[in-house]
C-alpha cells in the first residue's frame, strides 16, 4: 500500500471506530495502523496503536488514535462522510466478491432506509426489487448486475450520473424499474430529481433510449412519464401504476406526491393503505392511466365514501 493510501485509510478507520462501537470497528483500527506502519508512516502514537489489541479498552484504544490524528495531522470523516466511507467499503466488498449484491442491497435498506442517505437509495430500492423477485419472470443475475453497476458507478464519482442535469439544481437518485414492453421484462433505470418546486423523472433503457417527465410531485410527474410510453406499448410496474392507486391533495403536499392509497373495495382507506409510488410492483398488479381513472371514478361514487 502507498504511504498516501495507507494514510488515507487511517483517517478514514479512526473516523469509523469513533462513530461505531464495536468489534469488527476495533479490529480495523489495529489493522489500519499496522498497515500504516509497514507503508513508511511513523510516530510514537501510531506504533503504539499498533501494538495494541482490538479487544483492549475502548477508551484506551480511543486516545492513543487522537494522538495518532495529532501527531499525524489527519483529516478524520465525520457525520455523512462516515457514511460515505462505510458505503464505499461495502461497495469495495461486492466488487472483489465478499459480499453479494442481494448483501449490499439488504445492508444498505437496513442500515438507511428509505428516507436515510441519498447516495445508498438505489441499493435500498434493489432490495425492494429483491422483495419481489418472485411475482416476475425475471431472474436475479439481471438485478445483481444492475445493483454491480450502480456500485461501480458510485466508485467512478459523482460525474456518473449523481445528477441528472447539473444546471439544474435538485437531489436526485438512481434505482431500477422493470418495464414490460411487449410482454417482456427488462430492467430500466430510473433517476429521480426532487427540486423545490417540482419533480423530475428520466429513465433509460438498457439500449439508451431515454424519456423524461416533469410534474409538480412525484406523482403528477409519473403520470406524465406513463403517458408517453403506453402508446410504445410500454408499462411500469410500480405502485403507482396500480388501477386502485390514487394521491389524496394531503399526500400530494406532505410527501412530495411519493405516497399513494391503495384503494380497499369496501372501505375508507387506512395509513397501512399507503404505498411510495415509485415502489416495485408485479406486473399482474399494474395497469394503464384509463383503468387507474375508471377504478377511482367508480370507486368515489360509493355512499359509505368521505372523500380523501
Amino acid at each position: 500500500m502507498e504511504p498516501d493510501d495507507a494514510r488515507s485509510r487511517l483517517a478514514e478507520t479512526i473516523g469509523l471506530f469513533r462513530e461505531e462501537v464495536r468489534p469488527a470497528t476495533r479490529e480495523a483500527l489495529v489493522e489500519a495502523a499496522v498497515d500504516a506502519l509497514v507503508a513508511g508512516l511513523d510516530s510514537p502514537a501510531l506504533a503504539e496503536l499498533a501494538g495494541l489489541y482490538p479487544d483492549d479498552a475502548w477508551s484506551e484504544l480511543g486516545q492513543v488514535a487522537d494522538a495518532v490524528v495529532q501527531e499525524l495531522d489527519l483529516y478524520v470523516p465525520t457525520g455523512d462522510e462516515v457514511a460515505f466511507v462505510r458505503l464505499r467499503r461495502q461497495i469495495e466488498a461486492l466488487l472483489a466478491g465478499s459480499v453479494s449484491a442481494r448483501e449490499l442491497a439488504a445492508w444498505a435498506h437496513s442500515e438507511y432506509g428509505h428516507e436515510g442517505l441519498d447516495a445508498v437509495q438505489a441499493f435500498v430500492v434493489a432490495d425492494d426489487e429483491y422483495d419481489v423477485l418472485e411475482y416476475t419472470s425475471r431472474s436475479s443475475d439481471e438485478l445483481d448486475a444492475w445493483v454491480r453497476d450502480q456500485a461501480q458507478a458510485f466508485l467512478d464519482g459523482p460525474q456518473e450520473g449523481q445528477h441528472d442535469d447539473p444546471d439544474r439544481e435538485g437531489e436526485s437518485t438512481r434505482q431500477p424499474l422493470t418495464v414490460v414492453q411487449g410482454g417482456v421484462e427488462q430492467v430500466w433505470t430510473l433517476t429521480v430529481i426532487e427540486r423545490a418546486r417540482d419533480h423530475a423523472l428520466h429513465l433509460v433503457s438498457p439500449a439508451g433510449a431515454d424519456w423524461r417527465a416533469e410534474g409538480g410531485d412525484a406523482w403528477h410527474a409519473l403520470r406524465v412519464l406513463r403517458a408517453e410510453l403506453e402508446p410504445l406499448g410500454v408499462q411500469l410496474c410500480c405502485q403507482g401504476a396500480r388501477p386502485d392507486a390514487h394521491v389524496s391533495d394531503l399526500c400530494g403536499s406532505m410527501a412530495g406526491g411519493r405516497l399513494a392509497y391503495v384503494l380497499p373495495t369496501w372501505r375508507i382507506p387506512r395509513p397501512r393503505d399507503l404505498v411510495d409510488v415509485l415502489a416495485p410492483a408485479p406486473w399482474g398488479k399494474v395497469g394503464t392511466l384509463a383503468q387507474q381513472a375508471d377504478y377511482f371514478e367508480r370507486w368515489a361514487r360509493r355512499r359509505w365514501l368521505r372523500v380523501i
